[in-house]
């Protein structure tokens, strides 16, 4: 993954937050941790992410190249 793919991923799960009603929810993550431990920032984003059903792998450019259906 490169930072173009991860930077899709961030956008995507503040469009989710904010369409879907989380927003707060989000906004007070990232108000809770301090701006200079980006390790912890990333590794809750993670979270919320899986949490919400938006995972890493789901925005490799590899990935989203794979055109089969998954049923």
């Amino acid at each position: 993954m490169d930072n173009g793919d991860f930077m899709w991923y961030i956008a995507d799960l503040f469009t989710l937050g904010v369409q879907y009603g989380g927003r707060t929810e989000l906004c007070n993550i990232f108000t809770s941790i301090a701006a200079s431990n980006m390790s912890l920032q990333l590794s809750v984003v993670k979270q919320y992410g899986d949490k919400k059903g938006t995972t890493l792998d789901q925005y490799d450019r590899v990935s989203l190249s794979n055109t089969t259906m998954n049923y």
